[in-house]
């Protein structure tokens, strides 16, 4: 619980220097959901950044409609990933 007390700690400093703040996010990982939670508590304006692979993945969409933004706080933005394989 050390760990989570210390992002705590992190959060309530970067939240006493800005009320905005940019949080990349995997949108299935533990830590991801656990840190947008927190950071939601403390900043007026929290914009999340993720990007994908495989569009609209059961899994991800899961978690996405759930996160999505009911209220102008939080904003929800999605890149896809263009990969390029050389042979």
């Amino acid at each position: 619980m050390q760990e989570l007390k210390r992002a705590r700690e992190i959060i309530d400093d970067v939240s006493k220097e800005t009320d905005s703040i940019l949080l990349f996010h995997s949108l299935s990982g533990k830590d991801s959901i656990v840190l947008l939670d927190l950071c939601y508590k403390k900043f007026k304006r929290v914009v999340v950044v993720f990007m994908y692979i495989v569009k609209d993945l059961e899994h991800i969409m899961r978690y996405y409609n759930y996160a999505k933004p009911s209220t102008r706080t939080l904003s929800l933005f999605k890149f896809l990933i263009m990969l390029y394989f050389m042979i």
